[in-house]
């Protein structure tokens, strides 16, 4: 089938439509129509980002010709939804009712590859113009060619450094900024969005029939602003910026708008909250929601500006900002994980996590951490202006234009503070699955969370932390009490060098538990390695011993013995005699010291074992050590700390000393040997 001449019959039948009388038009006795493309995307967004926007596809072909289509969000649904098709090449079907506000009906949509046409990753060698327009009337005064340099380069909100650090530092963005120049006197406000659009491009030496990547900006408070991307035979990436969307009232909201305009142009659909209504400019952590609302107000040295936000991590993920390394997907298996926040450039970890649903849904998971700054700080809570921190949960549903809604944002309110965001001790439950997110700590870049079934969901322990370092021989452990349990087992385990070091004692609960459940180990089994990692862990069961469920295995380090042992006296090469203090720092995981002095050789010349009770009063240890039977010369002395729950020993340094022995006053006619 020749798809280009078909391509030409539909545009002009579409043409003939539009000049039917009807205002949803149908062509009659026309079967349903399949043609090959690839698929293009477009959003307006209307002024000031209030009301309802719209999404424009089309689908192009090779040769430049273009159809304008409407799907509806089921048919867009049942091909995996937007991120499955855009930019891809399609199959599409269009119904025999011809035209819908002067655009064909797609009835089925089929994804024929899996990669994109183009590049949507925006890292690698990013360049984009810059295209400054005017209007030859009905225009505003329009800010500096600088202040639009300053929209890319700013080094703390520039689109460079945004995408970059989106990008996890990966871009090596570029841009050409024009200077201002006039439309031809024929392009008024009035003329339509693509005949001003290649009027800029004209304007500029860029063919509108060629490739282009370009941001334009025009002088105008006029209509909406624009991102999109198209494939007319070439490339074609563009954002429209009237002047309201980036100059106005003194601040610049321009760095925030662009960013979203740009996430248009780089595919990206609009985000949501979960209130239901036709708004989608309301969830306020997303740039591709509200890209601008309750943004972070910050002082430049030349302009006053607002600063873009994260878009959620799975527009992220679908543009391979985020790696699919970097997700992690539920399977059914209760299970715990670190999720790190999007500011950083990698994770050892994970940045999100997925629950799939039903129906090709899911959820997604991310953090924000706004008291790191930077992008995260995007936006200041609706309650009191603090920094949040905690984990997000977006419902995903291809079937839906707005495919990311922020489960607990259900009113506009709730969506911008504490009532938004998941933080330590708190869970989601989605009923239908019955699958529970518990935050269970927060970490130093991220959050710990579980993710799986209530009846499964490990309870939850208090103390020792997570991967914390314990410096005393005896912790205390500690952990919630489980419904049902009256006996508990703690298990501390570790293998090292091949050798396993395990502890395990069994408490029943009317005695380790009120609010919480405590149990300090101290008997003759409990000892312990110091210096190495062990993990900890709590089975809770019944009366017959069955286990009703277990806490996760946490990570604990013992520094059970000093790690630092401070000589006092002698001082370093010290001369002594006679009866002599040997003193140093008490410490209180040592329960037994022993004392050595060496000669110069390395021999050993005493060497005692003391009871810490014996010699030490909490502060200081101290022997009295007689030197009168030591030969004169050089010794060396050091203590070994022990503690006898305590596997393996410390050294002190070795000090060097003089022993110069005790010398009687000389009798007359008498010299010493």
């Amino acid at each position: 089938m020749n798809y280009h001449r078909l391509f030409k019959v539909i545009v002009f039948l579409v043409a003939v439509n539009l000049l039917l009388a009807f205002s949803t038009l149908i062509l009659t006795a026309q079967p349903p129509v399949t043609l090959t493309g690839i698929l293009g995307y477009e959003v307006e967004d209307p002024q000031g980002f209030s009301g309802e926007s719209r999404s424009l596809y089309s689908v192009s072909d090779e040769a430049g010709n273009r159809i304008e289509l409407t799907i509806a969000p089921e048919v867009l649904g049942a091909a995996g939804g937007h991120f499955a098709v855009y930019g891809k090449r399609v199959q599409i079907s269009l119904s025999d009712v011809g035209v819908r506000d002067g655009q064909a009906v797609v009835t089925a949509l089929t994804p024929l590859n899996d990669s994109r046409w183009f590049t949507a990753d925006p890292t690698g060698d990013e360049h984009w113009d810059n295209l400054l327009c005017k209007f030859s009337a009905g225009g505003s005064t329009p800010p500096a060619r600088e202040f639009i340099i300053d929209l890319m380069d700013q080094a703390v909100s520039g689109m460079g450094n945004y995408w970059a650090t989106m990008g996890r530092g990966g871009s090596t963005f570029s841009h050409t900024t024009t200077q201002w120049k006039t439309m031809p006197a024929n392009i008024t406000i009035s003329s339509g969005h693509d005949p001003i659009l290649n009027a800029c491009l004209t304007l500029h030496g860029i063919n509108p029939a060629g490739a282009y990547q370009v941001n334009t900006f025009y002088n105008a408070n006029f209509g909406s602003a624009r991102g999109g991307w198209n494939f007319l035979g070439e490339d074609k990436r563009f954002t429209w910026m009237p002047d309201w969307a980036y100059y106005g009232n003194g601040i610049y909201t321009g760095y925030s708008i662009l960013a979203h305009e740009m996430g248009h142009a780089y595919g990206m659909p609009h985000g949501n909250n979960s209130d239901g209504d036709a708004d989608p400019y309301d969830n306020p952590w997303d740039l591709m929601s509200g890209p601008s609302l309750m943004t972070g107000y910050q002082d430049g040295a030349t302009y006053d500006y607002y600063l873009a936000k994260p878009m959620n991590n799975y527009y992220a993920n679908q543009l391979s900002l985020i790696q699919n390394s970097d997700v992690f997907t539920y399977a059914g298996v209760t299970q715990e994980i670190i999720l790190d926040n999007v500011g950083l450039a990698g994770t050892p970890n994970y940045f999100s996590a997925t629950i799939p649903l039903a129906g090709g849904k899911l959820y997604s998971i991310e953090t924000r951490m706004q008291s790191k700054g930077g992008y995260q700080a995007g936006f200041k809570a609706l309650d009191n202006n603090q920094p949040l921190n905690g984990v997000l949960i977006y419902q995903i549903d291809p079937a839906r234009t707005e495919q990311a809604w922020l489960v607990l944002g259900t009113t506009d309110a709730t969506s911008g503070n504490a009532e938004s965001i998941l933080t330590v001790g708190e869970s989601f439950t989605d009923s239908a699955t019955n699958v529970t997110v518990t935050v269970l700590a927060e970490t130093a870049n991220g959050f710990r969370i579980s993710i799986g079934n209530p009846a499964s969901l490990p309870f939850t322990q208090t103390s020792p932390a997570y991967n914390s370092t314990v410096e005393t021989v005896f912790p205390t452990f500690e952990w919630d009490v489980r419904e049902g349990a009256t006996q508990y087992t703690l298990l501390v385990v570790s293998k090292t060098e091949g050798v396993i070091f395990k502890y395990s004692a069994t408490v029943a609960s009317a005695t380790a538990c009120a609010a919480i459940c405590s149990f300090t180990p101290s008997d003759a089994a409990w000892k312990i390695k110091t210096g190495v990692k062990y993990q900890w862990s709590v089975k809770a069961k019944d009366a017959s011993a069955l286990v009703l469920a277990s806490s996760p295995k946490w990570p604990l380090y013992f520094q059970a013995l000093p790690t630092v042992i401070t000589l006092n006296t002698p001082a370093e090469n010290a001369t002594v005699s006679g009866v002599t203090n040997f003193s140093w720092n008490d410490d209180p995981r040592v329960t037994h010291w022993t004392l050595t002095l060496k000669n110069r050789l390395g021999v050993i010349k005493f060497k005692q074992p003391y009871a810490d009770a014996d010699i030490c009063n909490g502060t200081t240890c101290t022997v009295a050590l007689d030197l009168t039977a030591f030969k004169k010369g050089a010794y060396t002395w050091r203590v070994k700390a022990k503690h006898t729950h305590v596997i393996g020993k410390k050294n002190s340094p070795l000090r060097p000393m003089k022993i110069q022995p005790v010398v009687s006053a000389e009798l007359p006619g008498f010299r010493a040997p």
